[in-house]
């Protein structure tokens, strides 16, 4: 079959390839600079010689190659990691088209995926062609990753030598990960926290507001009767874990119940056997708490577990609440009551926080965002009044 040729014998080229081709080459010598608006359509066709709707397709086809971007109400624009090629930027910001998901994946736990979910919808929505690599940092029974570094450490130095552009990291407070992070910020790298954030550096950070959660959480239980409610903590100093054990301790003098530092566990040798340490010392007091509310989800399964190693019934004989609801994703009925996370959201926020970063990085000590976002009580069938001793 002929190609169909013009008056000079040359292939007959479409008239949208011919505008795709010249605004790629415009784009690759700098004269559309990365992040700097496109003429109108109308300028467009007047200069490259087509008519606007080849135009229009033309720039439909260097925006899904991720050459161009439209933002919801404005016209398009260069990207802003498509540079000229004497465009002075660091290596982090040349490859402005990966985006790391540093995050730790116990098989048991599924709202990893869920924050992953969201930050990947966010990217794809406003940059089609933008990559997500996702660093597993958990290892069952702790232990090192290969090369004997902290499998947090090794990820953040896997994600720098990728040269991504912005990293989603939920850390686990790794030795060395602060500094890693700041290193990374300081030549370009986008960096927001989830879940939980360190306290002592500036960054940005999407989470929930855990001391209202668990607030909800201690005024159901005080609703149903219970006065005497123990709690499980963690002995690590996170955010997310000091935020939830306060928040327990403000709800319980709003509703004028003492504190018994005999029902606050920080405790336990290890976090398979953290609940059932717990649960013994709490059943042990001469008058032991009638419901007990755990840090996390998966602690609140363990008690219940050893609840009924002990021949204890959840709800009749104790009540007990959680806080992520996990069993949000879960295709089996629920029946933890327990505070839900909107991890999707999270995520999802996440990602869009990343890409703005990523377009206005703020100088090192400036003051960052913080996304917080409420958690809501979910009540199903752990709970439920106190029994009679």
């Amino acid at each position: 079959m002929n190609t169909p040729t013009n008056d000079t014998g040359q292939p007959d080229i479409p008239a949208s390839e011919r505008a795709a081709t010249s605004l790629r080459t415009a784009i690759a010598d700098g004269r559309y600079r990365a992040g700097t608006w496109l003429p109108s359509e109308r300028v467009l066709s007047d200069q490259i010689g087509v008519g606007r709707p080849a135009v229009r397709e033309a720039l439909a086809a260097l925006q899904r190659e991720g050459l161009v971007e439209r933002l919801p109400g404005g016209r398009p624009r260069v990207a802003p990691w498509a540079a000229g090629p004497d465009a002075q930027v660091s290596p982090a910001r040349k490859a402005r088209c990966v985006v790391a998901a540093v995050i730790p994946q116990p098989p048991s736990y599924t709202i990893a995926h869920a924050i992953q979910g969201g930050l990947s919808r966010a990217l794809s929505r406003t940059h089609p062609r933008m990559g997500l690599l996702v660093y597993d940092t958990y290892l069952a029974g702790g232990g090192e990753a290969s090369h004997g570094l902290h499998p947090e450490i090794e990820a953040l130095q896997r994600a720098e030598a990728e040269g991504v552009a912005g990293i989603a990291i939920w850390g686990c407070g790794a030795k060395g990960a602060e500094e890693a992070l700041l290193r990374l910020q300081r030549s370009g790298v986008s960096v927001v926290f989830v879940d939980h954030r360190p306290t002592s550096l500036a960054f940005d950070f999407v989470g929930v507001e855990n001391r209202s959660g668990m607030r909800e959480a201690v005024g159901h239980l005080v609703g149903l009767g219970h006065r005497r409610i123990g709690y499980l903590s963690h002995p690590e100093r996170q955010s997310t874990i000091v935020e939830r054990e306060e928040g327990f301790k403000e709800a319980l003098h709003t509703h004028g119940l003492y504190l018994d530092p005999a029902l606050l566990f920080r405790g336990g040798r290890s976090f398979e056997v953290r609940a059932a340490e717990a649960l013994a010392r709490f059943m042990a007091l001469p008058t032991p708490p009638t419901a007990v509310i755990a840090f996390n989800d998966l602690h609140a399964f363990d008690l219940i577990r050893s609840a009924g190693e002990k021949g204890l019934q959840v709800p009749t004989d104790l009540s007990v609440v959680g806080f992520d609801d996990a069993e949000q994703f879960s295709p089996q009925p629920s029946v933890l009551t327990t505070v839900r996370q909107p991890f999707r959201e999270i995520g999802y926020r996440a990602g869009d926080l990343l890409l703005r970063r990523m377009d206005t990085v703020a100088p090192i000590g400036e003051s960052r965002v913080h996304i917080m976002l409420a958690p809501t009580l979910t009540v199903r069938t752990t709970t439920a009044k106190p029994p009679i001793r």
